[in-house]
């Protein structure tokens, strides 16, 4: 099987071949319960015979626009979520500090979403724009990025919604405007406590608020919240 798997992936330039799972009859056969077969879109002009389109097959609508353009976009479980141009590019550049290009991304990806109606797609790209033009001290920008991303969201309130009201907390603290930073500071920890999988927004959202407690000069209150928090991270092993 796996001679025959490493074959078929040389003989086509696969990107993926994989048989997953695979079954043992009561008679000793092997069964492929399920296979999956990608080729290189550069090697089709070198195999004799034409392959079915995938496009057709592909349910995200966001997914099947980015593969009619050329632009991999991978949809992932849960809150997090892999928006770019090529595989990784945005989130890559992201980490790596390369603020441009992961903002060229991001836009990139915003259009996409758009185009295709795609809500939760421009509510994770808007997020990410905002937190480019934060990180490049654009702060009025990334504010309007923020808002604009918790009016889409409308009554369903993801786990990304606490970082974008953490963002506008950061923002606010930056303006000297304690009040509002209070508030939107609060508004995120009541959202990420709703998430058992999210300690470490918990965390970051409660260092926060201890900084803010500084910042009006309530030492002690600070200083009991830090406690508080330390205790936090070491019941979950958030090290």
């Amino acid at each position: 099987v796996i001679g025959q798997l490493c074959r078929v992936s040389t003989r086509y330039e696969a990107l993926i071949c994989e048989i997953n799972p695979i079954a043992v009859r009561p008679d000793g056969r092997l069964v492929a319960v399920d296979a999956v077969l990608e080729v290189d879109d550069s090697a089709l002009p070198r195999i004799p015979f034409p392959l079915p389109d995938r496009i057709d097959r592909i349910e995200n609508p966001i997914e099947r626009r980015g593969r009619e353009i050329g632009v991999t976009y991978v949809d992932l479980d849960g809150d997090i979520g892999l928006i770019a141009s090529g595989a990784g590019l945005g989130m890559a550049s992201h980490f790596r500090g390369e603020r441009a290009a992961a903002g060229r991304a991001y836009a990139e990806a915003l259009s996409i979403a758009q185009s295709c109606g795609y809500v939760n797609g421009i509510v994770l790209a808007t997020t990410c724009v905002g937190q480019i033009r934060e990180l490049e001290n654009q702060l009025s920008p990334a504010a309007e990025a923020y808002r604009r991303a918790l009016q889409l969201t409308g009554e369903y309130v993801p786990p990304s919604a606490g970082e974008v009201h953490l963002g506008l907390a950061r923002i606010h603290y930056e303006w000297n405007d304690l009040d509002a930073a209070e508030q939107y500071g609060q508004q995120s920890l009541q959202q990420v406590r709703q998430y058992d999988d999210v300690i470490d927004r918990f965390i970051i959202s409660e260092v926060f608020l201890a900084r803010l407690r500084l910042a009006r000069g309530d030492i002690a209150e600070a200083a009991a919240m830090l406690a508080e928090t330390e205790k936090s991270v070491r019941q979950n092993n958030f090290m």
